[in-house]
């Protein structure tokens, strides 16, 4: 999340924060005043009660006000915040006032002084009642005053909300020099008209263009908690067309007075989608109690799945990464947050296939995730030995030994970078999933899930360009029509546990990644979020897709597709081999990798994966263009191929 809450605190009306002695004198000042208005009250009494005071009267009186001030000291009255003054500090009042009273009665009763200490009943109610209003009164004038003397220039603020939250962020804008409350917008017809606290509710969003018109506006405040989806989409679109700054209110402190925390829209709030409805005890009811496998356990998706794999029951789960600090990460999380849960730390890589058949032996797991890979178009398109190696040659390891031990389910996670791939990174997915599908399988049941990108996910755009928007820009994006798929991370999870469920044999589910979104727009958010001006105060620069990157990804191969019963989840249609060739095309690619061929390995990969197009800038170094991947002209063995791939 994009997080720099803005905290306003209580300190003195200048700014300046008040000295540990300013506080003394000034509590004790309210002390005397407490003590003074008491005694002016009994004057005042006596005076209406024509009821002259002795010294035995001025003692029980003395012993009321001891009272009262033994509770306001042991409630907090001269510590709280006189700015916030509110019901608690008038209960506080009325308590103690009550206490004394009925202390003082019940001494003199048993020191046999008649009439209360020849008060009387009249005398001693009308003095609680005057008392208490004094007090009262002396707070609730302070207050009133503060806030109509505090400087109201400052930033013009649009309330979004005008309930409970609303009217506590109000008060507490107004209380702070810099800011001037407007008004209030609300989704709610019936409020609109209605005054709270002297601000009214001007009407709903679609004011807040004329009300801008009118005079600027600065501030757009989100303070409704059950505002839906699209209301904060539609506030956020317009406050970025018209430059307002919108913060909403993160959370409401409770101390000396309420601080209000507001807090920078997070770009997940905007794309999440409404909440599907899942049968979450059918995910349940596949983990419970099971033991459970994932690979590349300490990367961003593999971690998730891990937390919902343990939040779900399972008694065991075996955690397999090659990278021992992500492993002891999500161990030590892991660990933490499920106790109740085995977990089983193994470094390794997929690479190793006796190791991998020693794990699952001992382990015997009823289900595994396959997370495991790498990901990065541009690096594994400069690398694509090693990336194809790692990716199909990790995944073919770990289904065989599955098959080999009878693992009940395999889980494989795949990319929509593997639908009519344009770079090595998803033929090799694409690769995996021709693999799965045209495997013997015996008793494993093999299914993949295929989704496109996962918001906050190691190597996402959006630590990239937040570092750029820290830095002053520029912001890069590749070119300004390119769109991507994007899912929140636990969503994304959430749906791969649902298409395990629902899964059959040799089937590739497919997430609904809802719309695609523009990268351009994705940045200019962003920049917006965190307080700047796309193009004025931080710059967009296209830089040129990168080797092996597509303006648009798609999910399907064609247009056939089948829906489950899990809403968000469709089957693509199944694509069928010659078991045999595919086992054997595999075999051969991967031995390719290893000799470093590029003309077998191009070759190959075009029969494995015939809707393969290579990159423009592969095709080119494949022609002879050795400049555009120095690493890998200096390395591969043999005249590189003439064919494009294309």
């Amino acid at each position: 999340m994009i997080d720099s809450p803005d905290v306003f605190h209580g300190t003195s009306r200048y700014a300046r924060p008040r000295t540990q002695r300013e506080r003394v004198l000034l509590h004790w000042l309210w002390v005397a005043t407490d003590l003074l208005l008491i005694a002016l009250s009994a004057i005042l009494v006596s005076f209406i009660t024509e009821r002259s005071l002795g010294w035995v009267s001025w003692a029980v009186l003395g012993g009321i006000a001891a009272v009262q001030m033994a509770v306001h000291f042991q409630r907090g009255l001269y510590q709280a915040v006189l700015r916030y003054v509110g019901i608690h500090e008038l209960t506080t009042i009325g308590a103690g006032m009550v206490l004394g009273v009925i202390c003082a009665v019940v001494a003199c009763y048993f020191l046999n002084l008649p009439n209360t200490g020849d008060l009387g009943r009249v005398f001693l109610v009308l003095h609680a009642f005057t008392s208490i209003a004094a007090l009262t009164g002396a707070r609730l004038t302070h207050r009133l005053v503060f806030e109509h003397t505090t400087p109201r220039a400052g930033k013009r603020v649009l309330i979004y909300g005008s309930g409970s939250l609303g009217e506590i962020v109000m008060r507490e804008l107004r209380n702070q020099p810099g800011f001037q409350v407007v008004g209030f917008l609300d989704v709610n017809v019936a409020r609109h008209g209605q005054q709270v606290r002297g601000c009214k509710v001007l009407g709903d969003l679609s004011l807040l263009a004329g009300l801008h018109r009118d005079k600027p506006l600065d501030l757009l405040v989100i303070a409704e908690r059950m505002l839906s989806q699209q209301a904060l989409k539609q506030a956020f679109q317009l406050s970025m067309e018209l430059g307002i700054q919108v913060k909403r209110v993160q959370g409401v402190a409770m101390g000396r007075g309420q601080q209000v925390q507001l807090q920078d829209l997070a770009l997940e709030e905007l794309l999440a989608r409404p909440q599907r409805n899942l049968d979450r005890s059918m995910v349940r009811g596949l983990l419970e109690k099971r033991t459970v496998l994932v690979t590349g356990a300490g990367g961003s998706i593999g971690s998730e799945l891990c937390r919902q794999i343990a939040s779900a029951g399972a008694a065991h789960l075996v955690l397999i990464d090659h990278s021992e600090f992500n492993l002891y990460q999500i161990d030590g999380d892991l660990n933490a947050h499920h106790p109740e849960c085995q977990i089983l730390p193994v470094l390794a890589t997929l690479s190793d296939r006796a190791t991998l058949d020693v794990i699952i032996a001992n382990h015997k797991p009823d289900i595994v995730f396959h997370a495991a890979a790498y990901k990065h178009v541009p690096m594994v398109e400069e690398n694509p030995f090693l990336g194809m190696a790692n990716n199909l040659g990790g995944f073919r390891n770990l289904l065989e030994s599955c098959i080999a031990h009878r693992v009940p389910h395999l889980v494989a996670i795949s990319t929509d970078k593997a639908v009519r791939p344009t770079n090595v990174m998803g033929a090799s997915k694409r690769a995996c999933e021709v693999l799965l599908q045209n495997v013997e399988a015996g008793a494993t049941r093999l299914c993949s899930v295929r989704f496109g990108n996962v918001l906050g996910s190691s190597g996402s755009v959006i630590p990239r360009f937040l570092e750029q928007i820290r830095r002053g820009g520029p912001v890069t994006v590749t070119d300004p029509e390119v769109t991507r798929y994007f899912m929140l991370l636990h969503e994304a999870v959430e749906l791969v546990l649902q298409a395990a469920v629902v899964a059959k044999h040799g089937e590739i589910l497919i997430l609904d990644m809802g719309e695609p979104v523009k990268i351009v727009n994705l940045a200019r958010q962003l920049i917006f979020m965190t307080g700047h001006r796309p193009d004025v105060d931080i710059r967009i620069a296209f830089t040129g897709l990168r080797p092996g990157e597509k303006l648009t990804e798609e999910l399907l191969l064609s247009d056939s597709e089948a829906s489950t019963i899990v809403d968000g989840i469709t089957i693509a249609t199944p694509v069928h081999r010659d078991r045999c060739e595919v086992m054997d095309l595999v075999q051969k690619l991967l031995a390719a990798c290893q000799r470093r061929d590029l003309d077998m390995f191009v070759r190959l990969t075009r029969q494995l994966v015939p809707e393969w197009k290579a990159s423009r800038e592969f095709s080119s170094f494949l022609e002879g263009h050795t400049d555009l991947f120095p690493t890998l002209a200096a390395t591969t063995h043999g005249k590189p191929s003439t064919q494009s791939g294309e």
